[in-house]
C-alpha cells in the first residue's frame, strides 16, 4: 500500500497508479525500458457485443502511461485494436481452452519483465479456461517472474448461496464452491507479487475470509482523472433531483434489483435511476434471458423515476458520469 499521501496523477499511469505497483517492484534496467506483458481482453470489434467492463478499464489505463515502460497487451482475437496510446497490442487468444497454449506461446516471444494479469472468473471464456490459464501463469513465480494480478471480482464465502450459484448457473453445492474458491484465490495471492484489487472491502475479503497476505494487496480504486477526462457540453440528466447510476453487465453476483426494490418502495422519492446494465451475450440460459427482461420490465414500471439504457457504447460514457451524481 501506498505510505504516502499523494495521488498518483496521470503521468503516473492515472488514478489507478499501475506504473506505481510496477515501480514497487524495483524493476530497473540501465539499457531499456522494462517490458511489460498486459494480458486482457480489450474492447471486441466493431459489431460485436462486448460481454465485460474489464477491456475498457484497460484503455483508460494504457492511454495514461508513460513512455518508461514498454508495455504490449495479449488480447483476444477479435479486438480491432493495435495500439493503444504507446501500448503494442497482439491479437493473441481465442476465449476458449486453447488460450492457455496461445498466450504461453506469446509470453515466449515477448519475454517480459513483468506480466500483469487481468483476473475475472469467465474472463476467458468460461470458468476452466481461466482456471487454467490462471494457475499456468501463476506457475511463473517459479521462473523469476511473478505476476502482477488484477482481481475485478471478489466474492465473500457468506456470500455463496444455492440462490447465488443457481443465478451463475453452476451446480448448487456451496461448500464445494467455497472451497473452490479458497483454493483460486490462495494460489492467485501466494504466486502473484503482487495483487490489485477496486475497493478496501475486497482487499478485507481476500485477507479475512481468504487468509491472503494483506501486504500484498494494493487498492487502486476505479475512477479516472477529472482533469484529464473532458466534460461534455450536453447530459442526459432528466431531473433536478439526485441521479443515480446503475451501470456494468448483468452477473450472478451483482443484484440491481435490490436498486429497483429501493425506487419501488420511493425510499429516495427525489431521485431518478439510470439503469446502464448490458446483456452478457455468451450467457443464453433461459433463467437468465428472464431475469434480464423481468429486470428491464421492473425498471420501466418506474414511469419518470427511472430511465432504463440497456447496454451503453462506450463513447457514451463520459456523458452518463458526468449527469449522475451517484
Amino acid at each position: 500500500m501506498r505510505t504516502d499521501d499523494a495521488q498518483p496523477s496521470a503521468e503516473d499511469g492515472g488514478p489507478w497508479g499501475v506504473q506505481h505497483s510496477f515501480a514497487r517492484r524495483g524493476i530497473q534496467s540501465p539499457n531499456r525500458s522494462p517490458r511489460v506483458a498486459l494480458i486482457s481482453p480489450l474492447p471486441a470489434g466493431q459489431g460485436s457485443e462486448p460481454e465485460s467492463g474489464v477491456g475498457q478499464y484497460l484503455v483508460e489505463i494504457l492511454e495514461r502511461l508513460s513512455d518508461r515502460f514498454d508495455v504490449t497487451v495479449l488480447a483476444g482475437v477479435d479486438t480491432n485494436y493495435r495500439r493503444i496510446g504507446r501500448a503494442k497490442v497482439v491479437p493473441t487468444w481465442t476465449p476458449d481452452s486453447r488460450c492457455v497454449y496461445q498466450i504461453l506461446s506469446a509470453l515466449r516471444s515477448v519475454r517480459p519483465d513483468v506480466i500483469h494479469l487481468q483476473h475475472e472468473f469467465n474472463l476467458f471464456g468460461g470458468l476452466l479456461p481461466t482456471a487454467l490459464l490462471t494457475g499456468t501463469i501463476a506457475a511463473g513465480r517459479a521462473l523469476g517472474r511473478p505476476p502482477v494480478t488484477t482481481i475485478h471480482g471478489v466474492i465473500d464465502k457468506s456470500a455463496i448461496t444455492p440462490a447465488f450459484l443457481a443465478r451463475n448457473d453452476l451446480p448448487t453445492w456451496p461448500l464445494a464452491a467455497r472451497a473452490s474458491l479458497s483454493l483460486a484465490y490462495r494460489i492467485i495471492t501466494m504466486a502473484s507479487s503482487k495483487v490489485i484489487v477496486h475497493h478496501e472491502h475486497f482487499q478485507s475479503v481476500l485477507r479475512d475470509s481468504y487468509g491472503a497476505d494483506g501486504t500484498k494487496i494494493e487498492v487502486i480504486p476505479f475512477g479516472s482523472d477529472h482533469q484529464s477526462v473532458p466534460r461534455p457540453t450536453t447530459t442526459t440528466r432528466r431531473s433536478n433531483g439526485t441521479t443515480i447510476l446503475v451501470f456494468g453487465f448483468l452477473a450472478g453476483y451483482k443484484m440491481p434489483e435490490l436498486v429497483v426494490q429501493l425506487a419501488e418502495e420511493r425510499l429516495l422519492p427525489n431521485a431518478v435511476f439510470r439503469f446502464c446494465v448490458g446483456r452478457n451475450p455468451r450467457v443464453a440460459s433461459a433463467e437468465y434471458v428472464k431475469r434480464y427482461s423481468d429486470l428491464a420490465d421492473r425498471v420501466h414500471a418506474l414511469g419518470s423515476r427511472a430511465i432504463w439504457s440497456g447496454y451503453v457504447p462506450d463513447d457514451e460514457l463520459p456523458d452518463i458520469f458526468s449527469s449522475s451524481d451517484v
